[in-house]
């Protein structure tokens, strides 16, 4: 699958826009285009996808935050309903720790799992249990253990489930967003390939229409001067070819 990084959809959402606004506006190199096929329809088949590349762009960038604070939200509240229910487990295990039966009902056996799904499924046995089983119950209440605070734990529990489901929900929308976005700028790129073709045969002799479009061509014997220190986003007197994505 390609890999657009943010760098290559930038320059070629840079390079299509300025490559076909400028063709639809001028009307010499509409011209001369035509003959390779690039109607005012073509063209604006071509503006109408850049245009749908730069939608989706916006929409990936916009999707990537929500699922960054999605994600930070399920981290906050994993850390707060561990450290609550930890706050009693290890009371009651301390409690009864000589009542393997008692240990093994609400889930105080074994390490505690680091897993969301575990720690939901400990979390679950230890506050459900604990209220259900009034013996239980009864010999754990000078803790401070109260049926509000059970109750809290399983609310917490629920919330907890919830937002992990969001969380599922907003991460699985930004991966279909992404493999979408990636197809049309991949459709995008190969348009503006042969598009590029297309204007470097029908311009050829008109080397500065090539430059209007931000196909540039160099005099015979010329050639530009690089500098490793450029920033990247700094622009220059030439143009990058088109992004072609790693396979």
């Amino acid at each position: 699958m390609a890999c657009w990084t943010r760098k290559l959809m930038e320059t070629l959402l840079k390079r299509a826009r300025r490559a076909i606004t400028n063709a639809i506006a001028t009307l010499d190199i509409k011209e001369k285009v035509l003959k390779f096929g690039y109607n005012d329809e073509k063209l604006n088949a071509g503006l109408a996808l850049y245009k749908k590349a730069q939608s989706l762009y916006i929409a990936r960038k916009t999707k990537w935050g929500l699922q960054l604070a999605a994600t930070k939200n399920l981290v906050d509240m994993i850390d707060a309903v561990y450290v609550y229910y930890m706050e009693y487990a290890k009371l009651v295990r301390k409690r009864l720790k000589r009542n393997k039966e008692a240990l093994t009902i609400l889930g105080l056996t074994g390490k505690r799992k680091l897993s969301l799904s575990g720690l939901l499924t400990q979390a679950m046995l230890f506050f459900q249990n604990l209220k259900d089983n009034q013996e239980l119950f009864a010999q754990v209440t000078d803790l401070g253990i109260t049926p509000e605070v059970l109750q809290a734990g399983l609310d917490k529990l629920a919330a907890l489930e919830g937002e992990d489901e969001f969380h599922e929900s907003v991460k699985g929308e930004a991966q279909d967003l992404t493999v979408e976005r990636n197809k049309i700028f991949t459709e995008l790129n190969d348009w503006m390939s042969e598009f590029e073709t297309a204007c470097r045969s029908a311009l050829k002799d008109t080397p500065q229409r090539l430059e209007i479009l931000g196909f540039i061509e160099y005099s015979e014997g010329y050639k530009p001067a690089s500098s490793s220190t450029e920033d990247e986003n700094t622009d220059t007197n030439t143009t990058p070819p088109a992004p072609v994505p790693a396979n």
